[in-house]
């Protein structure tokens, strides 16, 4: 099974559980799933402990998945004596639909970038420009 078709399954686990995509992201490797976000129903509600627990049962019983990575904004996720605990956290800001989020990892650090406002490209690759003649000058 390749990581597409691990991305598939792990869909559609999300939305059989009823996971509001639109705050959840998730990734797999050939052999790792990755989970971060926000864990919300859909359209909308919270998970109970076990609801989490169940979801993260149900993800690491797909063929080829090893391991879960699991940084949830409004849950602490941990693995202990062969079964998931999971513990509600005090929610961080909530994500605005119209914001992008770029999640950038690598060497041990991991950075989150959100990008609040919307601006013309236009507008963009002139300040770009601007600030790159400023520097030169």
């Amino acid at each position: 099974m390749n990581r597409y078709e691990i991305n598939q399954k792990v869909k559609t686990s999300l939305v059989r559980n009823a996971v509001d995509l639109t705050q959840v992201n998730y990734s797999c490797t050939t052999t790792t799933v990755h989970i971060w976000g926000l864990l919300k129903k859909d359209p909308e509600g919270d998970f109970s402990p076990a609801g989490v627990e169940l979801l993260l049962k149900e993800l690491s019983r797909i063929p080829e998945v090893r391991r879960l990575q699991v940084d949830l904004d409004n849950w602490d996720v941990q693995k202990g004596d062969g079964a998931w605990v999971a513990t509600g956290t005090k929610k961080r800001a909530e994500r605005k639909p119209d914001a992008v989020q770029a999640r950038v990892l690598g060497a041990g650090t991991e950075k989150t970038l959100v990008v609040d406002k919307r601006e013309n490209i236009e507008n963009v690759l002139k300040d770009l420009d601007k600030k790159k003649k400023d520097v030169s000058s």
